[in-house]
């Protein structure tokens, strides 16, 4: 008899548990959601903006910043040729 009370109190004990991992799953799934949701909105908002953009505005934008930060401009294109560089020819040695 007290075996069936122990699995009885085991088995409530479970379900308290299973119950309270039910609830954070579902907390953390809704705020995974509500993300999700922010995500898809920033995105859109980017995708508008960039559909917005007309390629003579980046053109000039971007010499803009090439005419004002030779430096920069040179460091970075440097940096891109060897990141490409580094992906088509891998290391060899």
């Amino acid at each position: 008899m007290e075996s069936t009370k122990a699995i009885a109190t085991t088995d409530v004990s479970e379900n308290g548990r299973t119950e309270k991992l039910r609830e954070v799953v579902h907390e953390k799934v809704e705020s995974a959601k509500a993300m999700a949701s922010k995500v898809n909105e920033k995105a859109h908002e980017a995708l508008d903006k960039v559909a917005d953009t007309s390629l003579k505005e980046v053109n000039e934008s971007v010499n803009t910043y090439v005419r004002n930060n030779p430096g920069k401009s040179i460091m970075m294109a440097a940096g891109v040729g060897v990141v490409i560089g580094a992906l088509l020819f891998g290391r060899r040695g």
